[in-house]
């Protein structure tokens, strides 16, 4: 197994993980409907999304940044937080596809919300 680099818990940076968490906490307030455990629920998502998909996004949008002169380490954050705010959504997305691919064909597609 590879060694982990120093600033990393279980393989995440700590910077990802509360970008995720602060997005998925925004993201819960923004709709104040729900139960305290729906907000708690997606802070944790928001985290994780983060926290996976941070790594693979920055470089993207560092691509897209890089005739502007900004370094990768700040646009982490603010991806991060991004990823977070929105990982409610995309999760209800991939569960949607699961349930589309779970029922069969696409004659049983479930109403649009």
């Amino acid at each position: 197994m590879a060694d982990l680099p120093p600033d990393t818990y279980f393989g995440f940076r700590p910077s990802h993980l509360l970008a995720g968490a602060i997005g998925g906490i925004c993201g819960a307030l923004a709709s104040p409907s729900g139960s305290i455990w729906r907000h708690i629920t997606m802070g944790i998502v928001g985290t994780a999304v983060a926290a996976y998909g941070t790594p693979v996004v920055a470089p993207v949008v560092a691509l897209y940044l890089v005739s502007h002169n900004v370094p990768l380490g700040s646009i982490e954050g603010p991806t991060g937080f991004a990823l977070g705010v929105c990982g409610m959504s995309l999760c209800k997305v991939a569960l949607r596809w699961v349930q589309i691919w779970r029922d069969g064909p696409l004659a049983k597609l479930p109403p649009a919300v």
